[in-house]
């Protein structure tokens, strides 16, 4: 600041400008750019514990009520205390930025407000404990040590997430998962431990879109996933696993195409806290050896010279009319495929009739053909949705593609009522 003040100052002002105009927030289960004035509020009822709620409570009808602030001694202290914690409220509440963790700086001044109010709630109690003939340095010490254990009753459950922490007597964190966004990095921790438990973890390439802190638990190369990128090869696209959070699910980040090609996938690990899914580590498209090994249906088809389809997996091998046919397929690559290619999938019935045909490109789009190296083998997901019309029998599951533009029977498919 002493050296250069004006550059100083313009990062400052910078920052607090890309930090208001962050967008993509969620809240009461929308997406938002502005959560609005409610957001503090509900943020005060869910993450205050029971504790100081009631503490707060008793210090604003101190406060208010005329006849109960004329007993109390510090008046002044106590309504510059509330002034300051109202003051911030309301600065933050003026940003469209807003974040529940942004409430830390007005705690301290809550903290102190609610003990006294507890204070005024054991020295009435203490008052009538006095006409049974109880001390009232015994009842206050024994008031103090109740406050104390109740607390910890209520924060040990969280133990070591406090962050997890939502009020339970408003239904915790199921319910504010629906208000709120959740995680704060808790949880990335247990996501990056069981990936380091892998033999080959200093191999292994995994996307993650909070990828700097994630590097901090992870013991491998660790890859982005960014939506600020319009074009050109995605990082992810070239990971062997991908982490994803629960807020980002929420915001729908980097965008609902990417989210949605992985969600019709099942997750290898699903890091769970306090009754809600905080993580996922989903496998990427980029191959490793152990998912090659447990290819549930292996196969070895050359699709003319440059690839070979070593096999897929299928999320059912009998499915209802109405229900949806995950097919995941395996391609090594010998040379990079043309820029156009596309997977068509095909179900064939008895009488050779194609009953159902689909056509989408390699990994939903996300990878650029020409620039795939050789020796790379991509795991590549397809859904297939069947119209309820669909008669129930068996089908021959039909794939071409790439230069080889004749359909080639790789297995069986049975739908059922």
């Amino acid at each position: 600041m002493w050296v250069s003040p004006g550059y100083v100052l313009d990062r400052i002002r910078d920052g607090v400008l890309q930090e208001s105009d962050r967008g993509f927030l969620f809240f009461l289960g929308q997406l938002t750019h502005s959560p609005g004035i409610l957001f503090y509020p509900l943020v005060l009822v869910y993450r205050l514990s029971p504790i100081l709620q009631v503490g707060l409570v008793a210090t604003s009808l101190v406060l208010l009520i005329p006849k109960l602030r004329r007993w109390q001694k510090n008046i002044p202290a106590i309504a510059a205390i509330a002034l300051i914690a109202v003051w911030v409220i309301l600065i933050l509440s003026a940003s469209d930025n807003k974040i529940d963790r942004y409430i830390n700086l007005c705690l301290p001044m809550l903290a102190i407000l609610a003990a006294v109010g507890w204070l005024e709630i054991i020295a009435g109690v203490t008052v009538w404990l006095n006409k049974l003939s109880v001390s009232m340095e015994k009842s206050r010490k024994w008031g103090c040590l109740m406050i104390f254990a109740l607390q910890l009753v209520l924060v040990f459950p969280y133990h070591p997430h406090y962050l997890t922490y939502y009020n339970p007597l408003f239904g915790g964190a199921v319910a504010a998962q629906n208000i709120f966004m959740i995680g704060q990095g808790e949880g990335l921790e247990q996501a990056a431990q069981w990936l380091n438990q892998s033999p080959n973890v200093k191999e292994i390439k995994v996307a993650s879109w909070y990828s700097r802190y994630f590097s901090s638990y992870f013991h491998g190369p660790v890859l982005p996933i960014d939506k600020r990128i319009p074009s050109g090869i995605q990082p992810w696209t070239r990971a062997n696993r991908v982490v994803f959070y629960k807020n980002q699910l929420q915001r729908q980040l980097p965008e609902p195409k990417m989210l949605a090609y992985f969600a019709k996938q099942q997750p290898l690990y699903t890091v769970r806290l306090q009754n809600i899914d905080y993580a996922w580590v989903y496998p990427g498209p980029l191959a490793l050896a152990e998912d090659v090994k447990h290819i549930q249906f292996p196969l070895s088809l050359s699709f003319g010279e440059q690839v070979r389809l070593l096999g897929y997996d299928l999320n059912k091998t009998k499915i209802s009319a109405d229900d949806e046919l995950i097919v995941t397929f395996y391609w090594q690559f010998f040379a990079p495929p043309p820029a156009d290619v596309s997977i068509k999938i095909s179900l064939r019935d008895r009488q050779n009739h194609i009953s159902y045909f689909s056509s989408t490109p390699l990994i939903d789009g996300y990878v650029i053909p020409e620039k795939i190296t050789p020796g790379t083998v991509l795991r590549d997901v397809h859904k297939l949705k069947f119209s309820p019309s669909t008669s129930p029998q068996h089908y021959q599951l039909q794939v071409e593609g790439f230069s080889f533009n004749k359909g080639q029977v790789i297995g069986e498919v049975e739908v059922v009522k």
